[in-house]
């Protein structure tokens, strides 16, 4: 992406920033599956303190999530007693834009029952129209696709894509239904419907309406060294300016060809290390077809440190506190046991705009 300042940059001057919050992998409310209801994930309690304190110090435009928030917390008979709507505000949730992640959430259907659920249980905070439930049913009705939940919201300025990427899908041999279908896949991801929708999404937006406004992508598996290259080219192609992704218990960030590429999977589990992240995920995890491009620029922790059954301790679960003013992008982790900044985890971003419309039409052709 080229350097270079923007009309769309130059128009922000004087408006209002733009506050997110991101957030994943707390796992659940329960802190491991089968856990008393009553031993709640304390760093997950934690967080929702955190955010109604900073709500009222700043107000947040959109909490985002980048998923295993619902993993471990069983499906209900009645949703008013689904763990996680018992203890988030629903003023909250009204600005609350998860992507699903794996396992429970995926292959038991738990984020499913959390997408169709919250549009009901907003009801009276939020129209149902403009609800995560309704947003999944329209894309699922854009792209013809079925079963999937990946969705695109426009708030508070900022253009939003969640996509289908459970981790799972890297584990041919538990999810081989789904081969064919996987957007991380460069083999199969040209012909696969969730693609062709992203891609159609993201020229209207830089091409058809001229919106420079920021992109932002989630998805739960990393894209940088887990995903082909088709799509960093596509980021760079439509100027994404995020994109927040979790899976791995760690805090990382890489600046690549002006898209910022950030990890934060940290909010009560066990932490993971940075060698998947910084080596590439190409036998890994049942992955197939990943390629490498480079090392994260920080990755924390180091290594990986297990706490599963045993007393809460902070360590480094965290919240990502995102500001946008003009087209300056700023982030910094924030500790949800102190408040305290995490030394080293914050980046500054530039948004910049290369309008290359020949590129971008090529792209637009080749999903029609």
């Amino acid at each position: 992406m080229a350097l270079g300042s923007s009309l769309w940059a130059q128009e922000q001057i004087g408006v209002k920033p733009i506050h997110i919050v991101a957030w994943g992998d707390s796992e659940g409310m329960l802190r491991r599956p089968g856990d008393d209801p009553k031993n709640f994930n304390p760093a997950a309690l934690k967080l929702i303190k955190s955010l109604q304190a900073l709500d009222q110090e700043r107000r947040i435009d959109l909490i985002v999530c980048t998923g295993d928030f619902v993993r471990f917390d069983p499906i209900p008979q009645k949703p008013k007693q689904f763990l996680f709507f018992k203890k988030w505000p629903k003023e909250l949730l009204a600005r609350f834009y998860p992507t699903m992640g794996g396992d429970e959430e995926f292959i038991a259907g738990k984020y499913a029952y959390f997408m169709r659920e919250i549009g009901p249980w907003l009801k009276n905070t939020i129209p149902l129209e403009s609800s995560l439930t309704a947003l999944a049913q329209r894309a699922a009705d854009e792209a013809k696709d079925k079963g999937k939940n990946y969705f695109y919201v426009e708030r508070a300025g900022v253009h939003i894509f969640s996509l289908w990427s459970p981790d799972n899908l890297d584990e041919l041999e538990r999810t081989a239904q789904w081969a064919d279908e996987d957007i991380f896949n460069p083999t199969v991801a040209p012909k696969t419907a969730q693609y062709r929708w992203l891609a159609r999404n993201l020229w209207q937006i830089r091409v058809a309406q001229s919106d420079e406004r920021p992109i932002i992508i989630l998805s739960h598996r990393p894209v940088l060294n887990r995903s082909g290259e088709h799509l960093l080219r596509l980021f760079d192609i439509f100027d994404v300016d995020l994109v927040l992704s979790g899976d791995e218990h760690v805090y990382a960030e890489k600046n690549y060809r002006g898209v910022a590429y950030v990890v934060t999977g940290m909010m009560g589990d066990s932490l993971g290390g940075c060698d998947n992240l910084n080596k590439g995920y190409l036998g890994r995890r049942g992955n197939h077809f990943a390629q490498f491009i480079e090392p994260y620029g920080v990755c924390i922790p180091k290594t990986p440190l297990d706490r599963q059954c045993k007393p809460y301790e902070p360590a480094d679960d965290h919240y990502l506190d995102i500001t946008i003013e003009s087209n300056i992008l700023r982030a910094q982790a924030i500790r949800v046991d102190n408040g305290q900044e995490i030394e080293k985890a914050a980046f500054v971003q530039t948004l910049t705009r290369e309008r290359d419309v020949a590129r971008q039409n090529e792209i637009w052709q080749s999903v029609q």
